[in-house]
């Protein structure tokens, strides 16, 4: 007897009256690039979203480990997939000029059958609150959202994570047959359990042996995909026994490269959520911790050195974070050369940004390494948002942390893949919302202008290079960019609305007027 208990993939046949989806769903594009990158951000930040208030001082856990199913004990899960699979391929190929990004996924599972063994990643996470569900087919919850829905996001926060709802993608994209299992047990002691794959429409034998157009999505349980599963009707291998959720994300075969890489990006992602102890990973038995962080930035990042020099556009995907933690964050205050900025503590206002602050490591070592002055930002969930190389080698590394009023906001602007503040992203918004959203980004700016300010007191008496503008070449003829390519470049500090040009005996000269002068 097989272990699917009653549970079986219960696709739907497709009614004329609705739009088809060919090939793949178009959101799984958005995670293509950096698929595991974008796997263990999206899961730690739903569970650091999910934190149980009652458990105040004690830190998210979450567990990424390898397992494995025995094909044959699971006919309904992972057999009777192929030839559904099978079929979404010559549905894509039916099509003139089409792709088939279904071939891979059938030989791959195809070869799993034939080995009688496939491989998953299961995602736990602990001291969280689990998805609760409610059967009320008109009232929204956890669960529901997670699983049963898409572009769905329900939070219990307006600071919490994401906004668009599209996160629960990254496992169809790292799994090799498009398919998840969420098991979940609440703070209730409720336990719900189910299976989603998403494909795409595809002609398929009914039990009658008539030809249907199925559709793309299908969920797996014991209900026929009208309710997720509970209790015993959950199969064994995926009942939860513990409060919290696990994902297991299905055709994922163990690799040491792979968990070299997840340990790096939750490293680079989320060092201070670990250094303060509000996240505890464990990766495959390799444990990240407040209590070790330190000797694993040190192993995972030492050939990157101990300064962040690297130029690229996309600073946020390789940016060294040891001298964040090792100097911005571990020896804040500790000397002139560390030190903190709070919002508080400033004479400007920030009326829509709300608290903030700058953390900075000053060391010439950073200007003798050519190393561009740098800023980690994160929000309120400490997690790693943008990345900015200044323009400037005044000699400084910087972490931005929002935790005020701003931070909702914030949210709002995230892009799909969490690393970019956009105010694109508030398309429908009300223009009331998009100029407050505005306004946070330009308090952020002029924040972060004037923490420059104190740590680097202007000389009126030294000469100085308008940085602003060294990348043009002057000439009477008019004024040509030079461009620079290399990373992605936020707003000079120079106070460039106070810089003329005039002509004094056939010369292009530029002038940098100060305060009083």
């Amino acid at each position: 007897m097989g272990k699917d208990l009653n549970c079986k993939w219960n696709f739907v046949i497709r009614n004329d009256a609705s739009m088809n989806q060919g090939r793949e769903d178009s959101s799984l594009s958005f995670f293509f690039a950096n698929k595991l990158r974008c796997l263990v951000r999206e899961y730690i930040q739903n569970s650091l979203d999910a934190h149980n208030p009652k458990l105040e001082g004690e830190p998210v856990k979450v567990e990424f480990s390898y397992g494995s199913l025995d094909c044959n004990q699971y006919e309904e899960l992972i057999i009777k997939l192929l030839d559904r699979i099978n079929a979404c391929g010559k549905m894509c190929r039916s099509i003139n000029n089409g792709k088939d990004p279904y071939r891979e996924k059938y030989e791959y599972l195809n070869e799993r059958i034939n080995w009688n063994e496939i491989g998953y990643l299961k995602v736990s996470d602990y001291n969280t609150l689990g998805m609760p569900y409610d059967s009320d087919k008109f009232k929204p919850s956890k669960f529901k959202s997670c699983v049963r829905s898409s572009s769905s996001s329900f939070k219990d926060s307006e600071h919490a994570g994401g906004s668009h709802g599209l996160g629960k993608t990254v496992g169809f994209v790292n799994s090799g047959i498009n398919a998840v299992y969420y098991s979940t047990r609440t703070t209730n002691g409720e336990t719900y359990g189910e299976g989603v794959v998403k494909l795409c429409d595809h002609i398929f034998s009914d039990e009658q042996g008539n030809e249907q157009l199925y559709e793309n999505v299908a969920f797996y349980d014991s209900h026929n995909g009208v309710t997720p599963d509970c209790d015993e009707s959950i199969p064994i291998v995926f009942r939860r026994d513990e409060v919290g959720t696990d994902a297991f994300v299905l055709g994922m075969e163990y690799n040491e490269e792979d968990v070299i890489t997840m340990c790096k990006e939750i490293l680079r992602s989320f060092f201070k959520a670990i250094a303060e102890n509000k996240l505890w990973v464990n990766v495959c038995g390799k444990v990240l911790s407040s209590d070790n962080i330190g000797s694993v930035i040190d192993h995972y990042f030492l050939e990157e050195g101990e300064l962040d020099v690297k130029r690229t556009r996309n600073p946020e995907l390789f940016f060294n974070p040891r001298p964040y933690f090792k100097e911005v964050l571990r020896n804040n205050t500790c000397d002139e050369s560390h030190c903190i900025f709070d919002t508080d503590d400033l004479d400007e206002k920030y009326d829509a940004l709300g608290h903030a602050k700058l953390y900075v490591w000053k060391s010439d070592s950073i200007k003798r390494a050519n190393s561009r002055d740098s800023v980690v930002y994160m929000r309120d969930n400490n997690m790693v948002v943008e990345v900015k190389r200044g323009r400037n080698n005044k000699g400084y590394y910087a972490i931005f942390m929002c935790d005020g009023e701003g931070s909702k906001y914030l949210r709002r602007m995230e892009n799909v893949t969490h690393d970019k503040w956009e105010r694109e992203e508030l398309r429908g918004e009300s223009k009331e919302y998009q100029k407050k959203a505005s306004k946070v980004l330009q308090e952020i700016e002029t924040f972060i202008a004037a923490c420059e300010k104190k740590m680097f007191p202007e000389d009126e008496s030294e000469e100085r290079l308008i940085t602003s503008l060294r990348n043009r070449r002057v000439s009477v003829l008019g004024n040509n960019k030079q461009d620079n390519n290399e990373d992605s470049i936020w707003p000079s500090t120079n106070i460039t609305d106070r810089v003329k040009m005039s002509k004094t005996n056939g010369k292009s000269t530029l002038l940098e007027t100060l305060p009083g002068k």
